[in-house]
């Protein structure tokens, strides 16, 4: 065999290795009908942890309630099943996460939730001693201008950015701004900004009366 064919034969060869590993990678088909051709990680109740490639240094989340089927590299596929949760159900969910993960802004503080409607109060709290620091916020679920992507820091880490309606609790007035939260781990703030999304759906479902 000449040096140029066995060249070529291990040309092949490693084409065939790269196509067979690209046909390999696992496909999530979203709820939205689009498909992500990622390397799985881990799936666990909640959410699928994964690659964008199997050579990315970067992992990521989806929550489940985002993904219609997981089509396994080795030709398995899995259906999502994806249980229909009460406003109360989803509220409780919410304030959960908000109350073991979150934080505001930057701080490293606690944070107090009550929901009233479609109205989300969040405090600030001492950890020392339980009381509320500065002036608490209300924040209007059912008007949200926009849910922006999480923001993946380094470590396990992430910021949720959410433009929308809010009032001081000593004022009346109303105005547009930016709910910004630092998220403990970056599988929470995806499952977090999964159920405000569900809560401002259904309350907007909910007050809209053509519905």
């Amino acid at each position: 065999m000449t040096f140029r064919k066995l060249l070529s034969k291990m040309g092949f060869a490693l084409l065939s290795l790269v196509a067979l590993s690209a046909s390999a990678q696992d496909t999530l088909k979203l709820k939205s009908g689009s498909l992500k051709r990622v390397q799985i990680l881990n799936i666990n109740d909640e959410s699928v942890h994964f690659k964008p490639t199997p050579e990315s240094p970067n992992a990521f989340y989806f929550a489940k309630s985002d993904i219609e089927e997981i089509w396994f590299g080795n030709g398995k596929k899995e259906k999502i099943l994806h249980p229909e949760l009460t406003e109360e159900e989803l509220k409780l969910k919410a304030t959960t996460l908000l109350q073991t993960n979150a934080h505001l802004k930057k701080s490293k503080n606690p944070i107090q939730v009550l929901f009233d409607s479609n109205l989300l109060v969040l405090s600030e709290i001492n950890p020392n001693d339980n009381k509320t620091i500065g002036t608490s916020k209300t924040y209007d679920l059912s008007k949200v201008f926009a849910f922006q992507p999480v923001s993946y820091r380094t470590g396990d880490f992430a910021f949720l950015n959410i433009v929308i309606m809010v009032r001081e609790n000593d004022s009346a007035n109303w105005e547009q701004q930016k709910l910004v939260l630092a998220i403990d781990h970056q599988e929470k703030a995806v499952l977090l900004l999964d159920v405000l999304k569900q809560l401002n759906e259904m309350l907007n479902q909910k007050n809209d009366p053509k519905k």
